[in-house]
């Protein structure tokens, strides 16, 4: 009798935990509503951000940090145990770390953090300097890019341009694809030269793009669960080869069309702002962006461009309210 009336107590207090909690949104129950902006408030105008703050550059200059780093600890691993992982993880980051490879047979490339080296250049020019690892007359410098419209340029009515864009990106590989209005803040106000180690001026502002078109990439699995495995590592550089794939593709798909258009990772700017603009999910109290398919569990890329296109609007799936209440993200692990 006791245990029933235990029972009994569990479900009741769960169903009033259930009902007083927002459900997680699924993709069968979302109905995410459009709204004019997205649906969490900045208390300050920063303005631009130097990229030499970044994770992904601290360690070339930040003492602090790197001091912070050598305190971590090497997990312990066996090879016989992970070889499998170990080889998975080498052969999911082949694409993103092997640009110059690809660049010596002609193939489009991308450097480790995806600047746009790609010059806008012909088949034949490729194929001509297919051999060598300098391909054509702009990459001495990989942050100038052909900013022409062609005169032959496609011409469409800007829904119909975007729409085109879209299915693009989604049959080059994203699951999802938003078109936000550029925002200058957004963009690096100064980009890191790792090789020198230090921050320089852009040659070319990418601010001066209208738009940018973002494309959601699905983590094949969650890397946060198994954090220092090999196998994380092997969804994290999957994720980064196909965003160097899809931005690279979707760039060369609007240069087709006439446009000026520049692939970019984490190199250029944030990507989960103009994500956020462009509809594709909400932000999420751990800072990601919440997609209503995935979660959190997706890259994103973007290409910069000035064709015409429409700009999506932001989303409201009920994610902060959740998070409002939730907050397991912010409780102490014991």
């Amino acid at each position: 009798m006791k245990t029933s009336r235990r029972n009994f107590l569990k479900a009741a207090l769960a169903a009033g935990a259930a009902l007083s909690v927002p459900a997680l949104i699924v993709p069968e129950q979302a109905q995410a509503k459009t709204v004019d902006k997205p649906v969490y408030e900045l208390t300050k105008d920063y303005g631009r951000f130097d990229q030499k703050n970044t994770m992904f550059a601290r360690k070339f200059w930040d003492a602090e940090y790197n001091a912070w780093r050598k305190t971590l600890q090497a997990r312990d691993f066996s090879v016989k145990d992970e070889h499998e992982y170990m080889a998975m993880n080498l052969a999911a980051w082949h694409v993103h770390n092997n640009g110059a490879f690809m660049n010596a047979f002609g193939v489009s490339a991308q450097s480790p953090l995806m600047r746009w080296d790609d010059a806008v250049i012909t088949m034949d020019e490729k194929i001509s300097e297919a051999y060598n690892t300098v391909t054509t007359k702009n990459t001495d410098n990989p942050m100038i890019w052909d900013d022409t419209i062609a005169p032959n340029a496609f011409q469409e009515e800007p829904e119909i341009f975007s729409r085109k864009v879209k299915n693009a990106g989604l049959f080059l590989g994203a699951f999802d694809v938003g078109i936000a209005k550029l925002d200058p803040n957004w963009i690096y106000s100064q980009y890191f030269n790792f090789k020198e180690k230090t921050s320089k001026p852009w040659p070319k502002d990418p601010a001066q793009f209208k738009y940018a078109v973002v494309a959601a990439i699905e983590m094949k699995n969650d890397p946060i669960r198994d954090l220092k495995t090999y196998s994380a590592s092997a969804s994290a550089g999957l994720g980064y080869s196909n965003m160097v794939e899809v931005a690279d593709s979707l760039a060369r798909f609007i240069r087709g069309l006439g446009y000026p258009a520049i692939p970019i990772g984490n190199d250029t700017m944030p990507t989960i702002p103009a994500a956020l603009e462009a509809g594709m999910g909400e932000l999420g109290r751990n800072g990601l962006l919440i997609t209503p398919k995935f979660g959190p569990r997706v890259r994103l890329c973007a290409v910069l461009t000035d064709a015409p296109l429409m700009p999506d609007k932001p989303v409201d799936m009920g994610v902060k309210a959740f998070c409002d209440v939730c907050k397991k993200c912010d409780r102490k692990l014991s």
